[in-house]
């Protein structure tokens, strides 16, 4: 027995029974087990029953560092392809540039100028975020399985997913905000720095 020599001397009708139980197989979830704590006291001679609530605690709060990495992921595919696509347009804006110095010459505001490339800004946003959304999607296809494995070890009753309606339309949100932020910028850029060069050309 272990630490046998802590209760030495000590009669045995002074120690409390203890009865250790275990499940043959799968696992129950935290409402079962609170059923079943409620059976075991409302049985005489039983003073107190530990069912190691901390399992499905344990479970959940790994869920929800799953969860967090799966945004973590999302947006740093998304923060990636936007950049990309911001340089893109960036290099679409400086090859029309003559075009652009014939709208300011002809009175074209920065608005009416601007207005096409934040809308391949924002488009290229949403392509953006589909594809982190497709990668994500290809993660909880090949890796649900096993973390939902992993959690009914741990004595959890509820579904992992990586790949859930709220994170896609945040990864939307988010990837139509930035595109269109992106192109934003990359315009004015070309309209505050290059207007006054390119209007030398004419």
């Amino acid at each position: 027995m272990r630490h046998a020599q802590l209760v030495a001397g000590i009669e045995p009708e002074r120690l409390p029974a203890t009865v250790e139980l275990s499940l043959a197989g799968g696992h129950l979830g935290e409402a079962a087990l609170a059923q079943l704590r409620a059976a075991a006291l409302a049985l005489p001679d039983v003073a107190e029953v530990d069912l190691e609530a901390l399992a499905p605690a344990t479970a959940r709060a790994t869920a929800r560092l799953l969860r967090l990495g799966g945004l973590g992921l999302g947006l740093g595919l998304l923060g990636a392809a936007v950049l990309m696509a911001a340089n893109l347009i960036g290099l679409v804006v400086h090859s029309q540039r003559d075009e652009i110095a014939i709208l300011l010459l002809v009175g074209g505001t920065p608005g009416f100028i601007a207005a096409p490339y934040l809308l391949q800004g924002a488009m290229w946003g949403l392509l953006a975020a589909a594809g982190a959304s497709a990668v994500l999607a290809l993660l909880e296809r090949q890796c649900a399985p096993l973390l939902q494995q992993a959690a009914s070890a741990l004595g959890g009753d509820f579904e992992v997913h990586l790949f859930e309606p709220r994170l896609i339309l945040g990864l939307a949100a988010a990837g139509l905000l930035v595109g269109t932020v992106a192109s934003f910028v990359a315009v004015q850029r070309f309209l505050r720095h290059d207007r006054a060069a390119a209007e030398d050309v004419f």
